[in-house]
């Protein structure tokens, strides 16, 4: 799993791509701890270019590890940009009240 990182407005945008697996979950969290640790509070997350979706398990789980680490610090997480099927995933299982996904990056939650 690949990240870019993108600052703006006092925003981190951070994009994901490539595939996941449990060990990228993992490793997420001290990223992200990392990135708080900088300073940075306000995160979106874009999920659009991930890929494997057969493993849905670790999209969510990628989604909670950032959004624990900054809502933790007293930070603010959005998700932006998943996929149609991790959209889709996320209603199905009701999961979609705790992740809600915007295409805005105007909006931080």
């Amino acid at each position: 799993m690949n990240y870019t990182i993108i600052t703006g407005n006092g925003t981190l945008t951070v994009k994901v791509s490539g595939s996941i697996d449990r060990g990228a979950v993992i490793s997420s969290r001290s990223f992200v701890q990392s990135l708080i640790e900088k300073g940075y509070l306000n995160f979106i997350l874009d999920m659009k270019n991930l890929g494997d979706e057969r493993e849905m398990i670790y999209h969510v789980a990628l989604i909670n590890s950032f959004r624990n680490s900054v809502e933790q610090a007293g930070g603010r997480f959005t998700l932006l940009s998943a996929s149609e099927s991790l959209k889709c995933y996320l209603s199905l299982s009701g999961l979609g009240r705790l992740f809600p996904v915007t295409e805005k990056t105007e909006r931080i939650a």
